[in-house]
This record gives structure tokens, sequence and C-alpha cells, in this order.
């Protein structure tokens, strides 16, 4: 029997409202997911992210496996700019381009090797839904998040996926309607995820986005604002430009 000791420790996310709804900040040793309906989103919350890991501590080196092509170093170098940080923080953020499922494994086996603080995978099933379908596609989810879990736990590393949900469907006439969240991650893969932070855009022109716990559940909500030097508290919310 192995017995793991860990020192917990948390990475803030850089909005004091979604820090007090996770007690802390993303933390170490679990998988947190961060689902969204928009891309850009869950995108420039991770890098918000990266940027707050490579500022708390000195020694902390991220890694961001991107799938989509989506990491943005121009953004992560506003966000310094604004915090009064130097551009050399880019540095510990290590960028690895992933273009299939296996240099994804790949990358969880091998990513202990760099002591990273934190892992980012974007869009963590899109590779697996492109190469396997139906029960294959979801029994590779399974084992590799089951691989993702083991490594958070062992090596005591913040592990952050970012996914999908959608809230509208079609029925058989072709007519889109509002149904439950459909998340796009099977039921029996979701096991391995310890949280899951949901994130609403409400006001697109203003770039407001909601975010509540939904694994554990919290029916606590909280707002903030994307802007060009990050993420922002929205202590209050006026939403009569809302679209």
């Amino acid at each position: 029997m192995i017995t793991y000791f860990l020192n917990l420790s948390f990475i803030s996310t850089g909005v004091n409202s979604i820090d007090s709804i996770l007690a802390g900040g993303i933390h170490s040793g679990m998988i947190t997911d961060i689902i969204c309906n928009t891309k850009e989103g869950r995108t420039n919350f991770c890098f918000s992210l990266c940027v707050q890991s490579v500022i708390e501590n000195e020694d902390n080196t991220v890694i961001f496996g991107d799938t989509q092509g989506s990491f943005r170093p121009e953004k992560i170098e506003k966000y310094l700019k604004y915090l009064q940080k130097p551009n050399s923080m880019l540095d510990r953020i290590k960028y690895i381009r992933l273009f299939s499922s296996k240099s994804q494994n790949l990358l969880t086996e091998k990513a202990s090797y760099f002591r990273p603080a934190m892992i980012v995978v974007e869009d963590f099933s899109s590779l697996f839904s492109n190469e396997y379908h139906g029960f294959s596609r979801n029994l590779h989810i399974m084992k590799y998040l089951h691989k993702l879990a083991l490594n958070a736990i062992q090596n005591n590393i913040a592990v952050v996926i970012t996914s999908s949900y959608s809230n509208k469907s079609k029925n058989r006439n072709g007519l889109v309607f509002d149904t439950s969240i459909c998340e796009y991650v099977p039921r029996t893969a979701s096991v391995f995820i310890h949280m899951a932070l949901k994130l609403d855009r409400i006001n697109q022109s203003r770039s407001i986005y909601s975010a509540q716990l939904t694994r554990p559940y919290s029916n606590k909500i909280c707002h903030f604002q994307i802007a060009e030097s990050g993420l922002i508290d929205m202590l209050s919310l006026d939403l009569k430009d809302s679209n």
C-alpha cells in the first residue's frame, strides 16, 4: 500500500470572489475542470491562472498543453505589464502544442520531470473526440483522466483542464430550444475530476462572466470581467447593456 503525504496549496485565480468560491483558489493535488460556453472565457481564465502561479512563487513553472492553438503569449505579456511584472516571467510558462491524444498522454507522463506547480490542458477532450468514437472514446478519456489524477496526487500538482458545454439543442423539426447543460465529458470519466467551475458569458460587449462551483455543488454565483489587463472582480453588476 502506497501512502502520499501532500503539502496541499492553492493558486489564486486573480479574482477574489472566485477564490472564495474555490476555498482559496485552484488546489494542488486535484483536477479542476473549467467549463464555459465560450472559448474566450475559459482560455483567458487559464492565462490569468498561469500569470498568478508564476507571480506567487519565483520557483513555480507552469505547463500549458494546447490542443487547439489557442495560446497567446502577447495576452499573458499584457497581464504581466498591467501587474508591473517583467516579461521574463513568461519563460516559466512552458507552452506545448498537442496534435494527438498520444502526445497528450505523453505530456501527462513526462510533465513531472519539469516539476511544475500547475499543468493546464486546454480543450482536453477534443483530440480524443476526433480520434475515437462511442465507447472507445469514453474509455480513452477515462484512462487519460485517471492517469492525470494520479499525476496530480503523486506529484502535488494543480491540474486544470477546460471543456465546453451547450445549453441549446434542436428538436426533430430543426428548431433550437434551451435544454439542460450537456458537458462534453462522459459521465463515466467525470468521476476523476475533483472540482468543476462553470463559467457563463452573460454580457458579450463588456466580456462579463458568471462563475459557479458545480463540483462540489454550490449555489453561490459571482461575476467577473475579462479586460485587457486580466480578470477583474465585479463587485456591483449592472447589465442594462446586456446582449
